[in-house]
């Protein structure tokens, strides 16, 4: 039922992407699974946090720097 599966949303955790595809590298797992927690106060608290991160990931999985498009 909706009931249900919002109540899920709200208190049980997805699965790890590893499950899924275990080529997910752990930095990004870490970035995903940060952005889900289901306490705010847990999550990134400012967009520019998690761009930093997303940034840093692109630069492990690169090994360039992100470059912003103009």
């Amino acid at each position: 039922s909706m009931r249900d599966l919002l109540d899920q949303i709200a208190r049980k955790y997805p699965p790890p992407i590893k499950r899924f595809n275990p080529n997910v590298p752990d930095y990004v797992c870490a970035i995903v699974e940060k952005c889900m927690r289901k306490r705010p106060e847990e999550r990134y608290q400012y967009p520019d946090e998690l761009l930093r991160d997303l940034k840093e990931a692109y630069k492990r999985y690169t090994g360039r720097e992100y470059q912003t498009i103009a």
